[in-house]
């Protein structure tokens, strides 16, 4: 991180803000429940990732989605070594 960047760890992540991800729209041919996950798994710590999938199913939304190569978003954070913890949190829904 570049030294006139500060990483934000407090951030208030209230419900509203975690939904507001299930209005991404995908610019691409990548199905967008795919774009969504992929953004949230990016965007967020592993806490809010777990209360985002809850969101994410409870909303109807496809959590087996899979991007243009054909990967669902778990096959892709499974080829992530630091990523185990979000992989076993899709897993366990």
């Amino acid at each position: 991180m570049k030294k006139d960047k500060q990483r934000v760890e407090s951030e208030n992540w209230d419900d509203a803000r975690l939904e507001s991800f299930l209005d991404l729209k995908s610019y691409d041919d990548t199905d967008v429940d795919y774009m969504v996950l992929e953004k949230a798994y990016r965007a967020m710590p592993l806490p809010l990732f777990e209360r985002f999938l809850k969101i994410f199913v409870n909303a109807g939304r496809n959590v087996n989605a899979q991007n243009p190569k054909g990967e669902t978003i778990l096959a892709v954070i499974k080829k992530h070594s630091q990523s185990e913890d979000y992989a076993k949190a899709i897993e366990n829904l």
